[in-house]
């Protein structure tokens, strides 16, 4: 009797047959089959040319690729951003066609009343993207606002705030008594003339102060109302000499006699 012996053989996928310019990662050894789940990635043999098609590809149980194998081809080139009419740039390519790959642009603000935000360079790179986004001008912004507002400004209240740009202020609530300069001017160095002023209430006060080598054992605050109470603990290695609090009364901090002494 006869006895059909059949053969079990393991699926695998065939070497790819690539021309130049491009570069395998996974083809260790061609004698050894690339069987199922065996994966293949793909770079461009330059960074100036450009990969065509997927960049890896999975060997699969029916012995087909998951897809076709890729190409490189042309060159890597970079479309130009949006250019604000406030941004000034070096290099730009004639007729503002797009960049090639490792081309530079730089950039600054054609009023010099502004400042540059972002990369004062970018690159075109690998993959036809720039290096980073384009940067923008803009003026000077505006601080934290505490218990006030702004309520007029020349030329307006809106930033950005360029030199010589004025800023007026009111408390946000009656009756609050406003600590600092009602108006402020951005000046030619970017910084404004007087720190933004800060609103207190009647016989309130605003944080305690100071004492050496001592905190307060809470969060310090911007504003404590009248007869609120404040207690000082002293640092690690220091003892305490005196009374550790401190009360807001009509404006101001009343204290006893407190130091933090060497131990």
């Amino acid at each position: 009797m006869l006895v059909s012996i059949q053969f079990c053989f393991k699926i695998s996928c065939s070497p790819p047959q690539l021309g130049g310019k491009i570069t395998v990662d996974g083809l260790t050894d061609y004698e050894k089959p690339l069987r199922e789940g065996h994966r293949l990635q793909f770079v461009c043999d330059s960074p100036g040319l450009k990969l065509v098609g997927p960049r890896e590809v999975t060997c699969q149980e029916n012995g087909e690729w998951s897809s076709s194998f890729p190409r490189c081809e042309g060159k890597v080139t970079c479309q130009l951003g949006e250019i604000n009419d406030s941004l000034s740039v070096v290099g730009l390519p004639e007729q503002n066609a797009p960049a090639k790959f490792g081309h530079k642009l730089q950039f600054y603000c054609t009023d010099p009343k502004l400042s540059l935000r972002g990369s004062k360079e970018v690159t075109c790179s690998a993959g036809g993207s720039w290096s980073s986004p384009f940067p923008i001008c803009e003026g000077k912004g505006i601080g934290q606002l505490n218990n006030v507002k702004i309520v007029g400004g020349s030329p307006g209240i809106v930033p950005p705030f360029t030199p010589e740009h004025t800023l007026h202020f009111h408390c946000t609530h009656f009756p609050m008594t406003m600590v600092g300069l009602s108006s402020i001017t951005c000046q030619s160095d970017g910084t404004w003339s007087n720190p933004f002023p800060t609103c207190l209430g009647n016989g309130g006060c605003g944080p305690p102060p100071h004492i050496e080598f001592a905190e307060t054992t809470t969060f310090q605050k911007t504003y404590y109302r009248p007869d609120e109470t404040v207690q000082y603990i002293c640092h690690n290695y220091y003892k305490q000499d005196g009374n550790p609090y401190m009360t807001c009364t009509q404006g101001k901090w009343k204290r006893g006699y407190l130091r933090c002494l060497s131990m």
